[in-house]
């Protein structure tokens, strides 16, 4: 049992100490430092009563959040030029960019999709659709509801605390459900196409 209390405080501060690497404040004989005090830390609060989990946590806070570290360490490393204002803007923003440009390449996917909706739609005239179709162009005016969604989620990324979001899976979700999108839209889209090619006169091929 200890041996497994152990491993999963061990883990803990090298993910600790993985997330304040990500910084490039930081360097590894800071993060040793840092490393240092806070395992002392957690191995006296527990002769308190206190749990590992609680030891670490309360350890952190002693230590100091990375929010409050960085200037610090940024000073004392000498990150003052523009390349470290660089560097840092990169760090903090980085990640909200990249969430923008998925957001960006979403909506632009399900603008496409909803564009060859709209030409089969000029493709019918006021001939009836096939249910199929039909049934897809009944979903036109909610195809809003997924890049909607979508901004929803990385404005709670943008305004989220603590721990960053990767960015990452928010594409493999987006490419995901484009993927899955696709596929019914562009066979109810091509239905009306298929339908037209059918009605024409065979003359019309020679």
């Amino acid at each position: 049992m200890e041996t497994s209390i152990e491993f999963n405080l061990n883990a803990a501060l090298r993910l600790w100490r993985e997330r304040l690497a990500q910084s490039p404040h930081f360097r590894v004989e800071n993060l040793d430092e840092l490393e240092s005090h806070l395992r002392d830390s957690v191995t006296v609060l527990p002769s308190k009563g206190l749990s590992d989990d609680e030891a670490f946590l309360i350890g952190t806070r002693r230590v100091g959040n990375e929010a409050a570290l960085e200037p610090e360490f940024a000073r004392e490393n000498g990150g003052r030029g523009w390349w470290h204002s660089l560097r840092r803007m990169a760090y903090r923003h980085g990640h909200k960019v990249i969430h923008g440009l998925v957001l960006l390449y979403f909506a632009v996917g399900c603008w496409f999709l909803w564009g060859t909706l709209r030409v089969a739609q000029l493709v019918l005239h006021a001939r009836p659709a096939p249910a199929f179709t039909q049934l897809f162009l009944n979903l036109m005016s909610y195809w809003y509801v997924p890049p909607v969604a979508a901004a929803l989620y990385c404005g709670f990324v943008w305004t989220r605390k603590g721990r960053r979001s990767g960015w990452f899976g928010f594409f493999a979700f987006a490419t995901a459900a484009l993927l899955l999108m696709a596929l019914p839209t562009l066979i109810a889209a091509a239905l009306p196409v298929i339908d037209l090619l059918n009605r024409l006169p065979k003359t019309a091929w020679k």
